[in-house]
């Protein structure tokens, strides 16, 4: 799952699915769509309306018994932060903007 800023501000969540994906626009749309279908990888937004990221996480963790990995993505890059990520249930946790290398 990846969430993402997008467009005008807008939190979008993309989740991936060997080569398909489903969007939702915030925390609880991702938890309902992960009520449903089964994603190997998650890549969550911390910062995200109606219901953050590490709320999602923990509910996705705690009440769906969700054992994928998910990894928490933020603009925020200071060791709390990410502490606060895997405490809440994200495997691993990656200061926004990624920046990919080319070979």
């Amino acid at each position: 799952m990846i969430n993402s800023e997008a467009g005008k501000g807008t939190t979008v969540t993309f989740t991936l699915k060997l080569g398909k994906s489903a969007i939702a626009e915030n925390g609880k749309v991702a938890v309902e769509i992960l009520k449903n279908e089964s994603f190997p990888l998650v890549f969550m937004d911390v910062q995200m309306p109606v219901m953050d990221g590490l709320t999602a996480t923990k509910i996705i963790r705690n009440e769906l018994a969700y054992e994928g990995i998910i990894i928490g993505l933020s603009a925020n890059a200071f060791q709390v932060d990410e502490d606060n990520g895997l405490n809440a249930g994200m495997d691993y946790y990656l200061s926004k903007p990624v920046k990919m290398k080319k070979n």
